[in-house]
Order: C-alpha cells, then sequence, then structure tokens
C-alpha cells in the first residue's frame, strides 16, 4: 500500500478520537454520554416505545373498535 491512500484515512481516524476527547457522542434523547455517535443510552433505550399490532404500520392509526386501542 502506497502511504499516500493510507494516510487520509489515519488522520480521520486520529482527528474523530481527538473530536470524541473534547466533545464525546451524546444521547440523542437525553445528552448522557454514550459510545457511539447519533446512539441512545441504555435508560432512553428501554423507555422507547415501538409501533405493535393492532396499530397501522404507516399511519399509526388504532384498527381495534374499542377506546382503549386493544384488540377485541
Amino acid at each position: 500500500m502506497q502511504l499516500s491512500a493510507t494516510l487520509p484515512a489515519q488522520l480521520r481516524r486520529i482527528g474523530g478520537a481527538v473530536v470524541d476527547g473534547v466533545l464525546p457522542p451524546r444521547c440523542l434523547a437525553c445528552g448522557m454520554i454514550v459510545d457511539e455517535p447519533d446512539a441512545l443510552c441504555s435508560p432512553c433505550w428501554a423507555g422507547m416505545t415501538f409501533f405493535a399490532p393492532p396499530w397501522r404500520a404507516i399511519c399509526g392509526v388504532c384498527l381495534a373498535l374499542n377506546a382503549d386501542c386493544t384488540p377485541t
């Protein structure tokens, strides 16, 4: 491998480490320091709720006929 091919990648890796040392990645929801950029911390991830049946996948409207949106 040529030095000119590997030098930019090494500089990016070193630059990324310096930036993470000065400005560590933070949780997208609460701002707590996390390991990866654009990630959620464990408490925020555990508190996430995801769409699941009986809701429509596209718009999230309840498919159940009763008011509390539980399957009938």
